[in-house]
């Protein structure tokens, strides 16, 4: 596949929702499924336009918690922070780190 990051963001937005409609009729194994289908495409829609999109880490990092990868979600809010660091969203990333670490605890 080519540069073209709005269909990968379009995509792992698309698989995003599945998960949680499987979530929601309680089915775990189609819901992982899809998210890890959702991370795959977001990661490289993210790669592709080299961190300008900011909304991407946030929907990476929340599909990451949908999937109990909090290592992963904190590592993506954490380059959030280093990529924008006068961002006003830096407080809001660094209170998801904050959840993300209570979660991994309580695993």
């Amino acid at each position: 596949a080519g540069f073209q990051p709005e269909a990968h963001t379009g995509l792992g937005l698309l698989y995003k929702e599945k998960g949680e409609s499987f979530a929601s009729e309680g089915d775990f194994e189609n819901e992982l499924a899809n998210y890890e289908f959702a991370a795959k495409e977001l990661k490289i829609a993210l790669a592709q336009l080299a961190g300008v999109e900011p909304v991407l880490y946030e929907l990476l990092g929340v599909t990451y918690e949908k999937m109990k990868k909090f290592k992963e979600a904190i590592t993506v809010y954490e380059e959030f922070i280093r990529m924008f660091p006068d961002s006003n969203e830096v407080s809001t990333y660094r209170s998801y780190i904050v959840q993300a670490k209570k979660q991994m605890t309580e695993q």
